[in-house]
């Protein structure tokens, strides 16, 4: 076990890490909300988010029943 003196900067170093990664999580998410309503308005002509069915056939599997 370390001592407390050298335990100090390792703690600091996680708190550290901790931060970034929760700051990298929000900038994401903002991205992530930008970018799939563009998506979807760039690929269907609108705003709204389209329902997609199961037996959809875009893609290249057609439904076998």
């Amino acid at each position: 076990m370390l001592a407390p003196r050298r335990l100090l900067p390792v703690l600091f170093l996680e708190a550290a890490n901790l931060t970034s990664g929760l700051g990298n999580a929000v900038i994401m998410l903002d991205v992530i909300m930008l970018a799939v309503p563009r998506l979807v308005l760039q690929e269907t002509g609108s705003a709204a988010v389209p329902i997609v069915s199961s037996r959809s056939t875009r893609g290249g599997r057609h439904a076998s029943r």
